[in-house]
């Protein structure tokens, strides 16, 4: 050691020195830029930054679907004379028949 130049070896320790801190501060920017994606990644905080609750189960949701779809389908349907001569005719039978589902009855108690 006593033949190398003193300037030499602080000057090559000053390269090791140097590398040494750009090889950790590159580990240290990969290992922190894979934690974010982890992170950003994660279900439960995607939904936590969009502001959502936890989905609801597909079949709450198709039921909604088809109670929508059948509201939007009685809507759309005319109602035709048959219908409203049917639906007055079911209630004046309905009418005929209460008094002699009474009397078959008998008094009440």
């Amino acid at each position: 050691m006593s033949d190398e130049d003193p300037g030499k070896a602080s000057s090559a320790s000053d390269v090791f020195t140097s590398v040494a801190e750009s090889i950790g501060s590159t580990l240290g920017s990969l290992a922190a830029k894979a934690s974010s994606a982890t992170q950003a990644l994660d279900p439960r905080r995607l939904a936590q930054k969009l502001g959502r609750k936890r989905r609801k189960p597909a079949v709450k949701r198709a039921a909604k679907v088809k109670r929508a779809a059948k509201k939007a389908s009685k809507a759309k349907r005319v109602r035709t004379v048959p219908t409203i001569a049917r639906r007055t005719t079911r209630a004046s039978r309905k009418a005929a028949a209460r008094p002699a589902r009474k009397a078959r009855r008998g008094p009440k108690r």
